[in-house]
């Protein structure tokens, strides 16, 4: 426990908050190897992927920078049904989170004069 004056005291609070969540360089080095190794997976199951498509449909989705497979899935679907003509799909994040890894689909965009 921290007393009111050690409180004040920017290393002394962040050194117990490292020991109390157990922050050590480890625990940086493992999430940092896990997320890279989880980053390196999508980006060959992508590319796996592009392969499969034809190269129109493949050049269609590069052309809309997907930053995960799963986005990548998405556009090929739209793109089968067909109707692209009205809305722009976009592989941005949200303005309330990342959107990215938390199972959302990339938002769509209509026109306004779309119902």
């Amino acid at each position: 426990m921290l007393t009111k004056k050690d409180a004040c005291d920017y290393q002394k609070v962040k050194n117990a908050v490292l020991r109390k969540y157990e922050i050590n360089k480890e625990t940086y080095r493992q999430h940092f190897r896990d997320c890279a190794v989880r980053q390196i997976g999508d980006t060959i199951i992508m590319e796996q992927y592009l392969k499969m498509v034809n190269p129109e449909l493949c050049s269609w989705i590069i052309e809309h920078s997907p930053t995960s497979t799963d986005q990548a899935v998405t556009l090929a679907e739209a793109y089968t049904v067909g109707d692209l003509s009205m809305p722009w799909y976009s592989c941005e994040p949200d303005w309330f989170g990342d959107g990215y890894g938390s199972g959302s689909k990339p938002q769509v965009f209509r026109s306004s004069t779309q119902s």
